[in-house]
């Protein structure tokens, strides 16, 4: 079994990088490390954790609660 000691980096996808990065700031007060059109890297305020958050804009798939690799 796998025993993992900590998370170190998660990846996201959202329709709009424009609507989803203020939350990510404002409310979990991650920073900001990098962003280009579609993608930005994310820092947790408190840890090393990293978010990548790719955009993958209005056409996007909306995925179900339950949505995980099987």
């Amino acid at each position: 079994m796998i025993e993992p000691v900590s998370l170190s980096q998660g990846h996201y996808e959202c329709r709009s990088l424009d609507a989803t990065l203020p939350v990510l700031t404002g409310l979990l007060a991650m920073e900001v490390l990098e962003r280009n059109t579609d993608c930005a890297m994310l820092k947790h305020p408190n840890t090393e954790w990293r978010l990548v958050v790719h955009e993958g804009g209005p056409d996007a798939a909306t995925k179900p609660l339950a949505n995980r690799c099987r």
